[in-house]
This record gives structure tokens, sequence and C-alpha cells, in this order.
């Protein structure tokens, strides 16, 4: 919908056609710690929760469109994209930031779409009838606690391809972006940067602090925070190293499949199985302490090492 979810859309939709699915799905369904940009966390639940439907229907991930559809959640892209431009105007917005490099390439997205908008609304023959919320097992008013009945907007529009052509053109999706709602935010954003027409750019960022005041960020800060703060600049990097390994563990853990052993048909079979895991895991053990062994600058760090095992046969 903005600048950053074409170029993300569009290298995504290449990916999937050109390597396959199932590898792109490890590697996107992933949690944002932290999330950099707007309502990432709710696409993040869509995504599965869409992946969890289709799988419950014996879906093949040799679909591409649909993969391509799990991947594309217009709810979020739409709330995103308004209230980034919001975000600018209102002078809170993600840890991506408010600086004008990121609102530059916004803005020529902002007015086109707005051209859009009013194009629509102007031409499209918009119908708006107030209906009464009915519920659908005993086919009665919900009401409150007054009495009267729930009532809601359902907006339509006569002319429907410009309609098709406005969702088309911005990527929406009728079942989860409804005219109404369209109307509704977009109205929301409009009002506001009429209130507030002047952009708000970020000018006090996190490394104009003092090195003390990072230190004790970092202290505070859990192992994903520290991480997530280190990958920001090599100066932070330098500075997270010893938050990000003070504690280290090796554990010994050896991955039984007991559905696999459940169908291996004799005791010998099942046996060679638990041994191969239990080599299987004390090589990548030994890998991971060579890698530690390896690094003397991490080493350093540690504070706290715990040593532990999950095998019990």
């Amino acid at each position: 919908m903005d600048s950053e979810d074409e170029r993300e859309t569009e290298q995504r939709d290449t990916a999937i056609r050109k390597e396959g699915v199932r590898g792109l799905i490890l590697r996107n369904i992933q949690t944002f710690h932290p999330p950099l940009r707007l309502y990432q966390y709710e696409e993040l639940g869509q995504r599965l929760s869409t992946i969890r439907n289709h799988l419950s229907e014996n879906w093949s991930t040799d679909d591409v469109e649909i993969v391509i559809h799990i991947f594309d959640i217009p709810f979020c892209r739409l709330r995103r994209f308004l209230h980034t431009v919001q975000g600018f105007h209102s002078g809170t917005l993600d840890l991506t930031g408010r600086h004008e490099r990121r609102y530059q390439p916004l803005l020529p997205r902002w007015n086109a779409y707005l051209d859009d908008f009013r194009d629509l609304v102007k031409n499209g023959e918009i119908e708006r009838i107030q209906k009464t919320l009915m519920n659908p097992v005993t086919n009665t008013p919900f009401c409150g606690y007054d009495g009267e009945p729930f009532m809601y907007e359902e907006v339509s529009a006569k002319n429907q391809a410009l309609l098709v052509k406005f969702y088309k053109k911005w990527r929406l999706s009728t079942k989860s972006c409804s005219l109404a709602f369209v109307l509704s935010e977009t109205d929301d954003v409009v009002q506001y940067l009429d209130d507030h027409p002047e952009p708000k750019f970020q000018t006090l960022l996190l490394h104009h602090l003092p090195p003390e005041i990072i230190h004790l960020i970092m202290e505070y800060a859990d192992l994903d925070g520290a991480r997530s703060i280190g990958a920001t600049s090599l100066a932070f990097r330098e500075i997270s190293v010893s938050y990000i390994y003070k504690s280290r563990t090796l554990k010994l853990s050896v991955n039984l499949n007991y559905k696999t052993i459940q169908d291996l048909t004799t005791q010998e079979e099942r046996r060679v199985f638990k041994y191969q895991a239990l080599v299987a895991a004390k090589e990548k053990l030994i890998q991971y302490m060579d890698f530690l062994l390896s690094r003397p600058d991490i080493l350093r760090s540690i504070i706290r090492l715990t040593i532990s095992g999950d095998w019990d046969e």
C-alpha cells in the first residue's frame, strides 16, 4: 500500500514464484521483536490463522496463488498505510521512525490514493443504509441495556466498475476491507491532516543519548531487546555484545519423533533410530561449543553458563 509495502510485496511474490513455497513460509512466518512498523503483530496473526485454515482443508503449498494470498493482508496494509501517513503529522509512529527520507516516497502515494478515493466518493454513487443488527440464530434484533436495537450502516456503490477499479489498483479485498471501513478510515485521516497539515519529522534519536544511558537501557532489556537494539548499528552492536552473550546454555537436546518411533516395527529399528538422534544431538552440541571457543569476544562476555540435557533413555 505504501512504498515500503509495495517493495516488500513485489519481492515476496517474485520469490514465491521463483523459489517455491515451503522454505519461504518458514523464513517469513516469524515474530517481530520488536515490530518495526505498524500492525506487524496483527499481520502475523492473520497469516498464521490463514495457514491453519488452509492446512485443515488439506491445502497444498504448491498452490502459489493461495500462498501469495496468505502473505498479503489487505486489512493490515490499508491501516498501516493510512496510520503511517497520520503518524507523521501526529508525531507518534513506529520504531522505523518519522524521518523525512521515509516521508518523501510516501507522500506521492498518499496523494495518488487520495485522488482515487475522492473520485470514488464523487462518482461511485455511494449509498448508505441504516440496518438493524440481527441475531442469526433467533432472527431477532441485538439490543442494548436500554432495549434499543443496535444499528449499523451498510455502504455500497452503484458504480461497481469504479469500485472494482479502486480496489484492484490499491490491492484491497472486499472480504477484509468493506467499503464502509475504507470510507471511515480514510475520512478520519483526511480530517486529521486538515487539522494538522505539517508533518513532524523526528530529530531526537537513540544514539543521541549518553553512552551510560544506552548501557542502562541494555541492562533493563531482555535478550531479544538487546539483540534488536544491537542490530540497528555497529555502535550499538559493540555495546550490546556483553548483554547478548552474558548468559549461555549448553544443552544436549535430542529431537525424538515419537510418532516415527511408534511406526517402527522392531525393537532394533527403534534402538538405531534413538542412537542416531543422540549422535546428531551430540554433534550439534559439539559444533556449538566449537563456535563459542572460536569467539573469545563472546567468552569474555559470559557471566552465567548452564549445562543440561534432556536424554532420559
